[in-house]
């Protein structure tokens, strides 16, 4: 792998990380904040698009011969995860208020 692909890897993988700490951040601080029942239930009703984005995302990478096309089917599957871990820890955060 040339130093470009190498770079450009590094770059995604450190987006993923972040990107998934700022869904378990803001899980956090809205399940502090006393949500509403109405809000988490919009919430999981938002669910089944993560779940669809998740299902195009693999089949995507599976589909895929380029990194940078990879890459970007990553994001498809990353965004569902981290949305997963948000609505994990707005509902944690609000069994322990």
């Amino acid at each position: 792998m040339d130093t470009m692909k190498a770079m450009r890897f590094r770059f995604h993988v450190l987006g993923y990380f972040l990107v998934t700490l700022l869904f378990v951040g803001a899980g956090l601080m809205l399940g502090a904040s006393g949500a509403s029942e109405s809000i988490v239930a919009t919430l999981f009703s938002f669910a089944k698009y993560m779940v669809l984005s998740l299902v195009v995302g693999v089949i995507g990478i599976w589909r895929a011969k380029e990194l940078g096309s990879r890459l970007f089917f990553i994001w498809l599957v990353v965004i569902p995860v981290a949305y997963v871990l948000f609505l994990i820890m707005v509902v944690i955060t609000r069994a322990h208020s």
